[in-house]
């Protein structure tokens, strides 16, 4: 079935990509292979997700290597130009405790992931714990690690495929924490990169603010990738879908489209005509901006000063919409952008607020 979609696709002319998910799994798997399960840390058992599903770890190499084999068979029989690969991550602060990931973070930290009854204060925002702060960047490593085997396996059969990802609420700690993963990370395995833009009751009337330096952090990313960033909305007004598309476009970004809703056509088709008739107006493009505001993720990650409390992100955000409200051009740059040089050839002046972890 997949492959009659992709043929039917690339008969017109139109590219053929994969959404697929990793570690969310029928239950009925979990009963068939429960030592796929991850577990909570906190209860010594595994967890259902918010979408009902049960969940798998990544370093389980019974699990990822069954889902590489069967992530190769479909690219390999589909011909498809692309994938965007989801859920290669954890899915909260306390996973995963499974047998898998203990043996593999002794062997490669010494470390040694605690049981569930001597936790303490191991867990929760104790980055100044060495076992707590190595867990935590080991688990980003996996992420990595696993997303690159994706990238890999679709390059094999396609080399001109094209990788994508995205994530929500990228300023937050939580998805560092919870998740195990940064959008910094993303060059290191993707061609494009997305944000998943779902603010509180997405509510985008109210929230523009804050969708406006999400995209600016994911755009920093973007450039130095040589590439545009895109966003994905889920309109939920009829008047969502034009708002949505200005806001995008004023922050370079491009839109991922994938509600036709009948009542809104009238605000969506003419945008959709209008990008296809200007595919690539976004396309390497950068910011013509020469403020920059640094967004650290040292300082937000790593730092036990400043490690997922509210100080600093309100920092970075309230300087971010007061120079929004004032009109006044800005840039997001990230921890890879702080070179003199770098520097020199982007900005005239840089804003740091809060910044707990700098070089010389």
């Amino acid at each position: 079935n997949t492959r009659k979609m992709a043929d039917a696709c690339h008969k017109y002319k139109l590219k053929f990509f994969l959404h697929l998910t990793c570690t969310m799994i029928d239950q009925s798997l979990l009963e068939k292979h429960p030592d796929w399960a991850a577990i909570d840390i906190a209860t010594g058992q595994t967890i259902t997700n918010g979408y009902g599903t049960g969940n798998s770890c990544i370093n389980n190499d019974d699990f990822m290597n069954e889902f590489f084999k069967r992530v190769e068979r479909l690219i390999k029989e589909t011909g498809a130009d692309g994938i965007m690969q989801d859920e290669i991550q954890f899915f909260g602060p306390t996973l995963c405790g499974c047998r898998w990931c203990r043996e593999k973070f002794k062997k490669e930290t010494k470390f040694e992931i605690p049981e569930k009854d001597g936790l303490g204060g191991w867990l929760y925002h104790s980055i100044d714990n060495p076992c707590y702060a190595a867990w935590l960047k080991w688990r980003r490593d996996k992420v990595v690690l696993n997303c690159q085997k994706i990238r890999d396996i679709i390059k094999k059969y396609n080399p001109e495929s094209t990788v994508i990802f995205y994530n929500c609420n990228n300023t937050s700690s939580y998805t560092y924490y919870a998740a195990g993963i940064s959008i910094n990370d993303f060059p290191k395995f993707l061609d494009s990169v997305g944000y998943e833009c779902e603010p509180h009751d997405h509510f985008y009337l109210y929230y523009w603010p804050h969708i406006i330096y999400e995209m600016k952090y994911l755009r920093a990313v973007a450039e130095n990738m040589n590439t545009a960033p895109w966003t994905l909305f889920y309109d939920r007004l009829l008047g969502d879908h034009t708002w949505n598309w200005f806001v995008a476009l004023s922050q370079g970004s491009r839109r991922w489209w994938f509600n036709a809703d009948p009542l809104a056509a009238k605000c969506w088709q003419p945008l959709v005509a209008w990008e296809e008739k200007h595919e690539k107006i976004l396309m390497n493009v950068r910011s013509a901006a020469n403020i920059g505001v640094l967004f650290s993720l040292d300082t937000r990650d790593r730092n036990s000063k400043t490690f997922a409390g509210k100080a600093w992100i309100h920092g970075f955000s309230s300087t971010c919409n007061a120079l929004t409200d004032g009109h006044i051009p800005y840039k997001v740059i990230v921890d890879e952008d702080m070179e003199a040089a770098l520097l020199t050839q982007k900005l005239k002046t840089l804003l740091l607020f809060n910044a707990g972890s700098l070089s010389d």
